[in-house]
């Protein structure tokens, strides 16, 4: 009887246990893999109840689908021109293929290795293809990193998917900076950079300078010469003119022409403090005892 009610217990809990193993509750985060001695036979991505054969004639694997986040180690790399720059950076990737995922690397522990080393390796690529000035302190090479890591993330996930079944969904820089040796000379040259182009801008102001100054002094140059230009024919015109006026005159009063002409040889050659001791019979002194007689009057 006791025998009886062990036998019994134990087909029960054989029972259970049975039971347990093959209703399987898969959750919206997780891909649920069958197994059949070795053989995977179906691949659960729904969610709800799984009813499968009991163990160990068949075995569940549950994988997380959710997107898995992976820091990468701090890593020195050399650009194109030589330079040496540190990157840190990390990886979003999520399963896409299970079955694939569980025929190469089994397990996340395993897959963060292996993804690890494959965006390194296409960083370090990527990297060495690059100048650093296209990678640092400037608000362009804020667009050209993000391209760059978009390229590296289009490459290293392309092959992670055809080699793990892995879709790498983002691989973003957190940092990227020089090693600290060299910060110091990056400023030096910057700094020196800095001078050069003020020297040049300085230099080049003053030749705009003195091109300025000197287009003036010609402009000014040019503008005098005009007017003493206009000023000697003015000048001309007038002597002119009065030659005319004087011509004039001596034609149709000689004797008053001679008058003007005497006075105006008085005014240059006399002052307030000239003194002359000479015969008041000079002609020079004519004018000043009798005036010119009036041609009306003569002619009376």
């Amino acid at each position: 009887m006791k025998l009886k009610w062990i036998m019994s217990l134990s087909g029960f809990a054989l029972a259970v246990f049975a039971l347990s193993t093959m209703l399987i509750p898969v959750s919206e985060s997780h891909i649920a893999v069958v197994s059949q001695f070795g053989k995977i036979v179906e691949v659960r991505k729904e969610s709800g109840l799984l009813v499968k054969l009991p163990e160990p004639l068949q075995v569940v694997t549950l994988l997380d689908k959710r997107q898995q986040l992976l820091p990468l180690d701090s890593m020195e790399f050399i650009t194109r021109d030589g330079r040496n720059v540190v990157a840190d950076s990390f990886i979003l990737w999520r399963i896409s293929d299970a079955q694939k995922f569980l025929r190469s690397v089994r397990n996340v522990d395993v897959a963060n290795v292996r993804l690890r080393d494959l965006a390194l390796s296409e960083i370090g690529s990527a990297l060495g293809s690059s100048p650093l000035s296209a990678l640092i302190n400037t608000q362009a090479s804020d667009a050209a990193l993000t391209a760059l890591f978009t390229q590296i993330k289009d490459s290293s996930s392309q092959k992670a998917m055809e080699a793990f079944g892995i879709t790498i969904s983002a691989i973003y820089p957190s940092r990227l900076s020089l090693p600290q040796p060299l910060i110091a000379d990056v400023y030096k040259r910057m700094s020196a950079e800095r001078s050069r182009i003020a020297q040049q801008l300085r230099a080049e102001g003053q030749e705009e300078a003195a091109k300025i100054k000197a287009d003036t002094e010609y402009e000014v140059r040019r503008k005098q010469a005009e007017a003493y230009r206009d000023s000697q024919i003015l000048q001309g015109e007038a002597e002119a003119e009065a030659s005319r006026i004087y011509a004039s005159v001596y034609e149709s009063h000689p004797e008053f022409y001679q008058y003007l002409r005497s006075l105006q040889s008085y005014e240059k050659i006399l002052n307030e403090k000239t003194r002359l001791v000479i015969s008041t019979e000079t002609p020079v002194f004519k004018y000043l005892w009798s005036a010119p007689e009036n041609r009306d009057a003569q002619a009376q």
